[in-house]
C-alpha cells in the first residue's frame, strides 16, 4: 500500500513537473510571437514612412525640373491679374521647390532622412559632424539603408544630453583592407542609464535587432555600446 501511495506521489509530481515546463515553454512562444509580430509591424511602418519621404522627394525633384514652365505658368497668371491663384500655385509648390537638403554627406538618400530628422527633434544639422565619403557602389538597398541609419540617428538624438554644449554626432565613414568602416558617436544622457540596469529602452532594443539583422544581412558586423556616457555605434561590412 506504502509503495502504491509513493508511486502515486512520484507521477503526481511528474506530472506537475511536465505541465509547469509545458506552460513555461507556451509562455515562451507567446512572448516570442508577440515580440517578431511587434517587431514585424515597426519595420512594416518604417517601410511605409521611408516610402512616403522618397516619393514626395521624388515630387520636389520633377518640380524643381520642371521650375521653368513654373515661372511661365506664374508669370501668365500674374498676366492676367489672377492673383488668388498665383497665391494657391505658389503655397501648392513652395515646399517641394524650396527645400533643398543640405549635402551633410555624399548620399542624397541619407541626406534626406537625416534633415528629417533632425528637424522632427528640433536639432540644427550642425551638431553632425561627418567625415569621409561613402562609395558609390554603397550595397544596401534603399529601405535598409534608410531603416540602419534612421535608427541609429533616432537612438543618438533620443539620448542626447539636455546640456547644448555637450551635443554633438561625430559620423565617420572609411573605406580600409577589410571592407566599409562605419563609426557613429554621441554623448549620452546620464539619465538614461537610470531606466534600468544596461541603459536600454524596449525602443532602443527593437532598433539595436532591426541593425543587427540588417547588417548581418549583407555578411557585417556591428558593435553597439552605451557605456560611460557615450552612445557609439561601430559598422563593417565587407567588399563585394
Amino acid at each position: 500500500m506504502q509503495e502504491i501511495f509513493i508511486l502515486g506521489m512520484k507521477s503526481t509530481f511528474f506530472v506537475l513537473l511536465c505541465w509547469s515546463c509545458f506552460k513555461r515553454l507556451v509562455e515562451r512562444r507567446i512572448q516570442w510571437w508577440e515580440y517578431a509580430h511587434m517587431n514585424k509591424e515597426l519595420l512594416e511602418r518604417q517601410e511605409i514612412y521611408y516610402e512616403t519621404l522618397l516619393l514626395r522627394e521624388k515630387y520636389a525633384q520633377k518640380l524643381r525640373h520642371d521650375l521653368r514652365n513654373h515661372i511661365i505658368a506664374i508669370n501668365y497668371l500674374i498676366h492676367v491679374e489672377e492673383y488668388a491663384r498665383v497665391k494657391a500655385y505658389m503655397s501648392e509648390g513652395e515646399q517641394q521647390l524650396f527645400d533643398q537638403h543640405a549635402a551633410i554627406t555624399n548620399m542624397p538618400l541619407l541626406n534626406i532622412i537625416l534633415k528629417d530628422l533632425f528637424d522632427k527633434y528640433n536639432f540644427p544639422l550642425n551638431l553632425l559632424h561627418f567625415e569621409g565619403k561613402f562609395p558609390v557602389a554603397f550595397k544596401f538597398t534603399d529601405i535598409d539603408n534608410v531603416i540602419l541609419f534612421s535608427n541609429l540617428f533616432k537612438e543618438a538624438l533620443e539620448i542626447m544630453p539636455s546640456s547644448i554644449t555637450e551635443r554633438y554626432i561625430n559620423f565617420y565613414v572609411e573605406e580600409i583592407t577589410q571592407g566599409l568602416l562605419i563609426k557613429i558617436n554621441s554623448p549620452l544622457d546620464s539619465s538614461h542609464h537610470s531606466k534600468n540596469s544596461r541603459g536600454v529602452t524596449a525602443s532602443s532594443g527593437f532598433r539595436q535587432k532591426n541593425c543587427q539583422a540588417i547588417v548581418e544581412k549583407y555578411g557585417g558586423k556591428m558593435i553597439y555600446e552605451m557605456k560611460a556616457d557615450i552612445f557609439s555605434v561601430c559598422l563593417l561590412l565587407p567588399h563585394k
